[in-house]
């Protein structure tokens, strides 16, 4: 009996000490906002979401508790300082910051991908290709459906993470695109812009 009820008590300490206060942050937010409380099983968070476009950079970081945390990264890149990155890991509350200031510059992996800026939509023409970072060992074409509808379709090719193809295959609303991306096509090479059919 003792053992059970020491075992218990055990049990109940364990599941105190686990819970985790976190920092609370919106993406939309300057600063944070407070903190939470983690659940059994659950733990912080930490989002990192850096973009650069036609010339305009953000860099926006959201954080918090979650009870299905899923680490990931989602890149997408178009071209020299052309480029999305969408990070996303778990983390216990002391060691969230220290893993977005580990966050590496980026590496070549050897991909080459077709590319086209969205200025040029679907009159793009020309073999230009670029040299594809870290994990993104797939090239992606693409239509970004764009939230405001006075806004044109954009067409988008370049390197992509495994993950962001996926997602993109999926027809997803994304945030840092302010739109739905459709007619997702990723593989491992993609034919050079000239030999691409574009379709409605």
């Amino acid at each position: 009996m003792k053992i059970f009820l020491s075992t218990c008590l055990f049990l109940a300490i364990l599941s105190e000490v686990t819970a985790e206060t976190c920092k609370v942050k919106k993406l939309n937010d300057s600063d944070s906002k407070g903190t939470c409380e983690t659940s059994e099983g659950g733990s912080c968070f930490f989002r990192v979401i850096g973009r650069r476009f036609n010339g305009s950079a953000k860099l926006e970081t959201e954080m918090g508790c979650t009870t299905d945390c899923t680490s990931g990264n989602y890149i997408f890149t178009s071209g020299k300082d052309h480029f999305l990155r969408d990070i996303r890991f778990c983390c216990h509350a002391k060691d969230c910051y220290k893993k977005f200031f580990q966050l590496q510059q980026p590496k070549l992996n050897g991909q080459e991908c077709p590319t086209c800026f969205p200025s040029f939509s679907k009159a793009c023409k020309g073999s230009e290709t670029i040299k594809c970072y870290d994990d993104q060992t797939q090239c992606i074409e693409f239509v970004l459906d764009h939230d405001n509808s006075t806004i044109p379709e954009k067409d988008f090719h370049g390197c992509a993470s495994p993950t962001f193809c996926a997602m993109a295959k999926n027809s997803m609303h994304f945030y840092a695109f302010s739109g739905t991306i459709t007619k997702a096509r990723c593989s491992d090479t993609l034919p050079l812009l000239e030999q691409l059919n574009f379709e409605g």
